[in-house]
């Protein structure tokens, strides 16, 4: 399980270099692919949300990504945009890592659904900001697309430390990522 965590990595550091914007000019689906990689606040939102469903069981591990994935098309779609998204973005940096550190496994309903909300945040806010050259339904397939790879990025890890006993890794982690989004949220506010 050691090499599912290399790869892990390698894809991490790697994508930003090939997903990297041309100097502002890559429109729609690519955009949207590299965006959820060079955001910090997405990065993290979206590895959380597949180590937190790997500690969901039966359908509820699949389910949980799809709702934040379904937040994200829900989120792209509202004509109108949140009033202090980005800060309302942060915000689910920090409730998707306190619900990793937690000790105890969430309920699925409340799981899935925080998951629904984050990803619509994560959806509006950023179809909000595009430039209208941009295609927003490429962009927000692209955003999609990635989103779910941040997921299963997300979810390998969670398994391979658990596989290796390291569950105190993982519930740290979340801490790390609640802290995180916690200074997000200060430089937003």
């Amino acid at each position: 399980m050691h090499a599912a965590i290399r790869v892990a990595t390698l894809a991490v550091a790697a994508a930003p270099v090939a997903f990297a914007h041309d100097g502002g000019h890559v429109h729609g689906f690519v955009a949207g692919l590299a965006h959820p990689w060079l955001g910090i606040d997405h990065l993290l939102a979206m590895a959380a949300t597949g180590a937190i469903a790997m500690r969901q069981s039966g359908g509820a591990r699949l389910a949980t990504p799809t709702m934040f994935l379904i937040g994200i098309l829900l989120g792209s779609f509202a004509a109108v945009p949140i009033a202090g998204g980005e800060a309302a973005v942060a915000l689910s940096v920090v409730a998707l890592g306190v619900l990793l550190a937690s000790a105890a496994t969430a309920p699925a309903g409340i799981v899935m659904g925080l998951a629904l909300v984050a990803g619509a945040v994560h959806g509006n806010v950023h179809i909000a900001e595009l430039p209208p050259a941009v295609g927003a339904s490429a962009w927000t397939a692209g955003f999609i697309c990635a989103s779910a790879a941040l997921h299963a990025l997300g979810a390998l890890v969670a398994v391979a430390l658990v596989r290796a006993g390291a569950q105190r890794g993982l519930r740290w982690s979340g801490g790390g990522l609640a802290a995180a989004g916690l200074v997000l949220t200060a430089t937003r506010i």
